[in-house]
């Protein structure tokens, strides 16, 4: 009883209010409209919290997992287009396997034998090859 005694009169001294200041009610309401609302609405329990927070650490690994390959397939796609220029201007040279080393450089060349004669990446379907927009930008958004 007491309580709706309370809740009345809040609302009779609101409506008295409203004839001179309606912003001003329409804000108080507001406002007490969002803390009753915080202070009803269920609280996470400690498993679901633990599940939110496995889940969120599980998407985070994905992601960074599939920025690494994403950069992986990036450098191997420009290191075998750098592998078929390099073949092609070395195809007359004396020793063939050096010229191609120097052209390349040493770090590169030891991925050299996952590419094709044509300079493609050898074993990784087409689809999977990120585009050149994607292996340029990706590296701002990481």
């Amino acid at each position: 009883m007491r309580i709706a005694r309370v809740i009345r009169a809040f609302f009779y001294a609101a409506s008295l209010f409203w004839k001179r200041e309606p912003l001003t009610v329409l804000v108080v309401l507001l406002v007490l409209g969002i803390l009753v609302w915080g202070a009803l609405r269920p609280t996470e329990t400690a498993e679901e919290a633990q599940a939110r927070f496995e889940s969120q650490r599980r998407q985070y690994a994905e992601s960074k997992a599939a920025k690494e390959n994403t950069k992986l397939l990036c450098t191997l796609k420009d290191t075998c287009e750098k592998y078929g220029t390099a073949r092609q201007q070395c195809a007359t040279a004396g020793s063939f396997q050096n010229c191609v080393r120097v052209k390349m450089g040493s770090i590169n060349y030891e991925v050299v034998d996952r590419c094709t004669e044509d300079g493609k990446p050898s074993g990784i379907p087409a689809s999977e090859i990120p585009d050149p927009l994607n292996c340029f930008l990706g590296p701002l958004f990481d």
